[in-house]
């Protein structure tokens, strides 16, 4: 319902004249007929003999007897319209074609055009349209055109299916968990503990989301540091200051590789760490002020290998110090030197 007043007390009004109609149907229908019965009880005719009991109305005028007539036989009281080329209603014994077998059936009860009431109990409902695109049973309510299908069944482990001819587009199980097989579009709401923001995707806290307008994902911390990941590349900020990025350089002659800039910032630092050993290999930092500085020291015990080449270095660091015990072996010669550097 709208928020307003005035829409709610609207749509109320158009809702109680709804039942107004529907109660029109039952009660109404119920009159008239009590009507047409008490006051055109006139000219009735009745038979009563071996072929059961016939009720009609005979009509001077034409000389002829009315083609609505009831007829009761054994155990059916019956109703026509058109001199019996047609039964319209049967109460009581009747056969009629189960929808669902196909096969012909007997039963007690009402065959109608038509059952209008107040209230409907039976052991065994069941509402099936002429084509069957309609069923309403014990295994819930199934609407369909051949193509297209929903049904609810509370007796299937998924109790609310809508399919179509490739498989199921829709459907919840009876442990509450929903399916969607399609496209989904929309500009707002949650999913997933994300938050669905326009052309965004935003995460709780806000600190990520991805931007399917701009083709970027983008990373927030609480400190102001940020991270955008485009087609261009990574890009790192401080606040609303740009430090730099690492970009893909690539041009018509073939040649790519990357690029690492530094837009903004006091230094640009490479390592190359040791993780099993704890040591780093190389080290290439770069200030304003002091250009390029590259370490190849090792740092705690470590040894290298290579083309009969064995360096050994141990590095104690004192305040602004390095102390350095190194050697190196050469075709088994062994070279020992100290080394004292300011840092």
């Amino acid at each position: 319902m709208a928020s307003s007043y005035s829409s709610t007390k609207r749509q109320a009004n158009q809702g109680e004249k709804s039942n107004e109609v529907i109660r029109d149907w039952f009660t109404n229908g119920l009159d008239a007929t009590n009507v047409k019965i008490i006051g055109g009880a006139d000219n009735q005719c009745q038979s009563w003999d071996s072929h059961g009991m016939l009720f009609t109305e005979y009509n001077s005028i034409t000389d002829s007897y009315e083609s609505e007539q009831i007829k009761i036989i054994n155990s059916t009281i019956a109703v026509t319209d058109d001199n019996w080329a047609t039964t319209k209603t049967a109460v009581g014994r009747f056969i009629y074609v189960n929808p669902e077998t196909g096969a012909m059936e007997t039963k007690f009860g009402v065959n109608g055009e038509a059952v209008v009431g107040k209230l409907i109990v039976g052991e065994n409902l069941s509402i099936f349209n002429k084509n069957n695109s309609l069923k309403f049973n014990e295994n819930g309510l199934t609407i369909t055109n051949s193509t297209n299908t929903v049904a609810i069944n509370p007796n299937n482990q998924s109790i609310f299916t809508i399919s179509n001819s490739k498989g199921n587009v829709l459907s919840f199980d009876n442990s509450g968990n929903g399916t969607f097989n399609g496209k989904v579009t929309a500009t707002t709401g949650e999913i997933a503990g994300w938050i669905i923001k326009g052309n965004k995707l935003l995460s709780v806290d806000g600190t990520f989301s991805i931007d399917s307008a701009n083709n970027t994902i983008t990373v927030d911390d609480v400190d102001g540091r940020k991270t955008v990941i485009s087609k261009q590349g990574v890009k790192y900020s401080y606040g609303e200051k740009e430090i730099g990025q690492i970009g893909i350089r690539g041009g018509a002659s073939g040649n790519y590789g990357l690029t690492f800039d530094l837009v903004d910032g006091d230094a640009l630092t490479w390592n190359v760490y040791d993780s099993e050993n704890k040591v780093y290999l190389n080290k290439v930092r770069y200030t304003e002020t002091d250009g390029f500085i590259i370490h190849n020291s090792l740092f705690c015990d470590k040894e290298i290998e290579c083309s009969g080449v064995k360096i050994k270095t141990d590095n104690f660091y004192f305040g602004n110090y390095k102390l350095g015990l190194n050697s190196i072996t050469i075709d088994g010669q062994k070279i020992q030197y100290v080394s004292w550097i300011e840092t």
